[in-house]
């Protein structure tokens, strides 16, 4: 057997040939064909093996659904599918598919797995594709990283929280939500520190705070507003 016999995209089976790196029987796609040798990626967020066609065996053929229509791969594997109807194509979980072929526009002609680290919108997963219910899963991929705002920002959001209080003690604690024309007045007072700031003056006289701390409190309070009325429409 010869790397040739494979082509990109084919289904293939682990044999014991490939020990730690997939168990004998999983199912895997086809990434890269070389002279001599492959690239399969068995799913589950592991890395591609590199191995001789003769480790693995072929196995259902690419969007050929079994006689029983079977999934062809594991049910929490991300795929994308094309199907009879031109240009139709989908990135979605396996177990959402229907395998079966019943002769219509929307029977599956082709699929590969998707790496889990891509992220499929509304579907969470592991960023190191370790599946939902195993021990150490974690399904944040793609989620926001307030850390590294919370940690790298540290210093500056110290000094707009020293904003924060100082205005929560001379008004009251959050009224600037009920200023009218906010967004306007916020960003008019976010520029007249920025002109304090560029003529020389590091601190605002009034409370000995950094003008950029001024300028930063009056740009979050607009972009609070601004979100805040995209919301209501």
């Amino acid at each position: 057997m010869t790397s040739n016999f494979f082509k990109v995209g084919a289904v293939v089976a682990a044999g014991p040939a490939l020990g730690r790196y997939a168990k004998e029987g999983d199912l895997g796609v086809v990434e890269s064909v070389g002279d001599a040798l492959i690239s399969v990626y068995f799913g589950g967020g592991r890395p591609p093996v590199i191995c001789q066609p003769c480790a693995v065996t072929p196995a259902v053929p690419p969007g050929i659904a079994t006689p029983a229509g079977a999934c062809p791969v594991p049910e929490d594997e991300v795929v994308e599918i094309k199907t009879k109807r031109p240009y139709y194509s989908a990135r979605v979980l396996a177990r959402w598919v229907s395998w079966d072929h019943e002769g219509s526009d929307y029977d599956i002609v082709a699929y590969r797995i998707v790496p889990q680290q891509l992220s499929l919108p509304g579907v969470e997963s592991d960023p190191h594709g370790t599946p939902q219910h195993a021990p150490g899963a974690k399904l944040d991929a793609g989620k926001l990283r307030a850390g590294l705002v919370l940690g790298g920002f540290a210093r500056a959001l110290r000094e707009v929280s020293a904003v924060g209080t100082y205005g929560a003690d001379k008004y009251t604690p959050n009224g600037w939500l009920q200023v009218p024309n906010g967004v306007e007045r916020y960003t008019d007072a976010m520029h007249r520190h920025l002109l304090s700031e560029a003529s020389g003056e590091a601190c605002d006289p009034d409370t000995e705070i950094l003008h950029a701390a001024h300028a930063a409190w009056n740009a979050l309070a607009r972009l609070d507003l601004m979100i805040r009325k995209s919301e209501e429409k």
